[in-house]
């Protein structure tokens, strides 16, 4: 006799919740500190780069598309610890993803394992100026980072 699933009804979740807008330029302060609170890159931070995720008024997360000039990077991605885990982070990213100017979306991280579950997968090679910030990261933040790639794909 076979069990019949338990159905669950789709709750609301935060992230279905948040706002997803550009940043101001006064935000740029808030981003900075939890940039460098986080460890993450703080590198020419502009507000025209990030997209924030605000929740009844308040910023909880943000990310942004670094230019430079072989490639793109989703880089300074941060959800606030209270926010965390609430799929707030992925909403981030599939944001950027969509209006990501190049077809590889490259990324450098400490949490591989995150950024697996969204479809990107480790290189060991990327445009030179990604090779050069790993370089500098190395030397200036967490440690080690790996470099990782996902090809947007054809909406």
């Amino acid at each position: 006799m076979s069990h019949p699933r338990a159905k669950t009804s789709p709750q609301p979740t935060l992230a279905r919740q948040v706002l997803l807008r550009p940043a101001k330029v006064e935000e740029i302060a808030i981003i900075r500190r939890m940039a460098d609170e986080y460890l993450l890159d703080n590198e020419d931070l502009q507000a025209g780069q990030f997209t924030v995720a605000e929740l009844e008024g308040k910023l909880v997360g943000f990310g942004r598309i670094k230019p430079y000039r072989d490639a793109d990077e989703l880089s300074t991605l941060a959800v606030l610890e209270p926010y965390r885990n609430q799929g707030i982070g992925r909403r981030i990213v599939e944001h950027l993803i969509a209006r990501f100017p190049r077809d590889d979306i490259y990324l450098t991280t400490d949490i591989p394992a995150y950024f697996e579950k969204l479809g990107f997968r480790q290189v060991s090679e990327g445009p030179s100026a990604i090779m050069e910030k790993i370089r500098r990261v190395c030397a200036r933040f967490r440690g080690c980072a790996v470099i990782m790639v996902r090809r947007k794909t054809a909406e």
